[in-house]
């Protein structure tokens, strides 16, 4: 028996999830049927539907919703200062 292969929800897969797992009736509502009606695994549910602040957020900032992770770095203010700098060149065409 193979192991099943990791698929990585983007952040409009995930927001759509949410937008079924709202619609669905109430009795649906449990993490074992909702995951069989979404088709998604029970893990996953629950891990999106902890993290649906997040999600909401990120589809209210203009950043690509096709994004499967979210990576942060460890030095934020570094992070804003190089993209700045990328962006800033990329206009000027360095």
């Amino acid at each position: 028996m193979e192991k099943p292969k990791r698929v990585s929800l983007t952040l409009a897969e995930k927001a759509s999830v949410l937008e079924w797992y709202d619609k669905l009736p109430p009795l649906e509502k449990t993490l074992r049927v909702a995951s069989e009606v979404l088709s998604v695994h029970v893990s996953t549910l629950h891990r999106i539907l902890k993290g649906r602040s997040k999600i909401v957020e990120g589809l209210g900032i203009n950043k690509p919703v096709n994004r499967k992770r979210k990576r942060v770095g460890t030095f934020e203010e570094l992070d804003v200062a190089v993209l700045e700098w990328f962006e800033n060149a990329r206009y000027t065409t360095i």
